[in-house]
């Protein structure tokens, strides 16, 4: 497991499709700079895990 990185909402979405993001916390998202774009926008930490190639 990764340490959380702060993503905002679009960066979230677009990294979603290649990697499992599981959303540290919970309630309403707040200000945080981006860890990907490095925009000051509305997101949350996430930790960041690879797609595992099998699924059973």
């Amino acid at each position: 497991m990764t340490e959380p990185k702060d993503l905002c909402g679009r960066c979230a979405a677009m990294l979603q499709e290649g990697y499992d993001l599981k959303r540290v916390g919970g309630g309403v998202d707040h200000k945080v700079t981006c860890s990907h774009c490095g925009r000051r926008r509305y997101g949350a930490a996430y930790t960041i895990e690879k797609h595992s190639k099998s699924k059973a």
